[in-house]
C-alpha cells in the first residue's frame, strides 16, 4: 500500500475541483526539469487512464475532492488529476507510455487534508492513444489498519518455536486514546505477522501479548502511542520480539 502523500492541491487553492489539471514532480536530476518532452519519456506517444473509485462509506462530504496520482515506475515522475470526489471517476489527461502505480487520495476541497488514500494498482499504458480503464478497489474513509509481526527467541537471542513456549495464539490490544474503548485483534501465533480488522481514525495505545493455550499472557510487550491518520492507512508497528527464559 502506498503510504505518498503527494499534496499537489496546495498549489492549486479553489481549481481543486478542475478536471484534467497535471502537476509533474520530477526528481531526476538527469530529466529535463519536470517536463516530460525534455526528458524524452513521449517519444513514443502518450496513452490516458478512465479511473473510477469506490468509497466505504462514500465520500466525507460535496465538496471533498479526488486526486488521481500516477507515478511512473521507470522516471518516479508523479502526475496528479484533480475531480470532485463525488464524481466517482474520471479520465486524466495525457500520460508518456510506461508502466505507472496510481492511486486515489481524498483530500478537502483546500487539498490541505487528508481523508483517505487508496491501495495502489499497477496500470500499463503501452499503446499511443488509448484510453486505458482503471478500477480502484473499494476504500475505507474513517478506518484504517495496524500491521505487525513478532519472534520469540531465548535468553540467549536464539529462535523459539510457539510449541516450544505452549503457545496459541499473539493478541493486539488497541484502546482508542478519546473514547477508552478497547478492541483486541487475536492471530495464530506461528503466523507470525497479521493485521488488525479497521479500527477508527484515531489515536491509540497499543499492547502485544503472546497467549498461552488457555489465552493468558506469557508475555506482554511495553505499551506503544501510535495514530491511525487517515482511512484505509495501514500503520507498520514492525516486530515485536519476546524473550522467553
Amino acid at each position: 500500500m502506498k503510504n505518498l502523500t503527494f499534496m499537489a492541491a496546495l498549489l492549486l487553492g479553489g481549481m481543486l475541483q478542475t478536471t484534467g489539471c497535471i502537476i509533474v514532480d520530477d526528481d531526476d536530476d538527469n530529466g529535463g526539469g519536470g517536463n516530460p518532452a525534455d526528458a524524452g519519456i513521449d517519444e513514443l506517444g502518450t496513452a490516458a487512464m478512465s479511473v473510477s473509485w469506490t468509497l466505504d462509506p462514500g465520500c466525507p462530504d460535496d465538496t471533498s475532492a479526488a486526486e488521481v496520482i500516477a507515478q511512473n515506475r521507470s522516471t518516479d515522475e508523479v502526475f496528479v488529476d484533480i475531480y470532485n470526489c463525488i464524481d466517482g471517476g474520471g479520465q486524466t489527461a495525457q500520460l508518456p507510455l510506461g508502466a505507472y502505480d496510481v492511486w486515489v487520495e481524498i483530500t478537502n476541497d483546500a487539498g490541505d487534508a487528508l481523508f483517505a488514500q487508496s491501495n495502489a494498482v499497477d496500470v500499463n499504458l503501452d499503446t499511443d492513444g488509448a484510453v486505458e480503464t482503471v478500477t480502484i478497489p473499494s476504500f475505507l474513509v474513517n478506518d484504517g489498519f495496524f500491521g505487525l509481526t513478532w519472534s520469540l527467541v531465548d535468553a540467549g537471542g536464539a529462535a523459539l518455536t510457539c510449541a516450544e513456549v505452549f503457545s496459541g495464539g499473539v493478541d493486539i490490544v488497541a484502546t482508542n486514546a478519546s473514547t477508552s474503548e478497547a478492541v483486541v485483534d487475536v492471530f495464530n501465533c506461528e503466523d507470525g505477522a497479521g493485521v488488525t480488522a479497521p479500527v477508527p481514525v484515531a489515536s491509540y495505545t497499543l499492547v502485544v501479548d503472546v497467549l498461552d493455550e488457555s489465552d493468558a499472557a506469557l508475555g506482554t510487550s511495553v505499551p506503544r502511542d501510535e495514530d491511525i491518520e487517515f482511512g484505509n492507512q495501514l500503520v507498520d508497528l514492525g516486530n515485536f520480539e519476546f524473550t522467553f527464559q
